[in-house]
């Protein structure tokens, strides 16, 4: 214990707790895998204080997107598209950072606060595919904002000026003017025709969505989908598939639920541009 007491001090990380020491002493490769995300990430940090919060936390950047992550700006994340990691993905990457899950959590927070998030990429992982909708629904443009409830109890916030919309079950929720309108076709009496084509994935692990309504939990089974201005939110399987159909181009099948990525120190790290 001495001897490591004493090279801790003669490294200048007296104190760092112990799991900080593991990392800086057994760091991720700096090669090919970090520096170029780290220039990236320096370009758009602006500040040297960010900078630096980006430059201690090389290894943890590697680390999420080893999982399939693309580090961006948080000014280009569109709104109500970020997907938080998952519970066991914040556990795989604590298990490969030799830390509490607790500790990853802080340091995704501060990569946050310095402007940066790990997105899913848009369009979806490798298991998404298009799916066309379909069904009739009743729409109604809110006056005021609307506070609603999912089956899951998380409480949703409807804005004035969006639109309640309730479909054939009966189930209800709120929808943005812009993506109303690029999704639904008038009919007659209140009824709207549902249109378009979207991305979906099946989620096998439970994840946070921060749609523009709230924060919402795709639980596993249920789909995550991608409307085309890149905002997502949570559908159950049983509503998914009344309300949706793969297109003959490329079709889901049972097997296409997302899984996660194996955590590699050396996957080559990406930003979105």
């Amino acid at each position: 214990m001495i001897g490591r007491e004493l090279i801790a001090a003669r490294a200048g990380w007296g104190d760092l707790e112990p799991t900080e020491i593991h990392r800086r002493r057994q760091p991720v490769s700096r090669g090919q895998a970090a520096l170029p995300l780290l220039r990236l990430l320096a370009r758009d940090a602006r500040s040297p204080r960010r900078i630096l919060v980006v430059a201690r936390r090389r290894s943890v950047l590697a680390r999420v997107a080893g999982l399939g992550r693309q580090w961006a700006p948080v000014r280009r994340v569109p709104a109500g598209s970020f997907i938080e990691l998952s519970g066991a993905d914040l556990e795989r990457v604590a298990t490969a950072e030799h830390a509490p899950v607790a500790d990853v959590s802080r340091q995704l927070a501060r990569l946050e606060e310095a402007g940066f998030l790990p997105i899913v990429p848009a369009g979806g992982p490798q298991a998404a595919a298009s799916f066309e909708r379909v069904g009739v629904v009743r729409a109604t443009r809110l006056a005021f904002r609307l506070h609603w409830t999912l089956p899951s109890g998380e409480e949703l916030l409807g804005d004035a000026g969006d639109w309640h919309v309730v479909d054939g079950s009966g189930t209800a929720r709120t929808v943005s003017d812009s993506e109303f309108r690029s999704s639904h076709c008038r009919l007659d009496d209140g009824r709207w025709q549902r249109v378009g084509v979207f991305r979906a994935w099946q989620v096998e692990e439970a994840v946070v969505l921060r749609t523009k309504e709230g924060s919402a939990t795709a639980r596993p089974g249920d789909w995550v989908v991608e409307g085309p201005g890149g905002e997502r939110w949570p559908v159950s399987d049983g509503q998914f598939r009344r309300s949706y159909r793969p297109r003959q181009d490329r079709a889901a099948t049972a097997g296409q639920a997302s899984r996660p990525a194996a955590i590699s120190s050396t996957t080559a790290p990406t930003i979105s541009q």
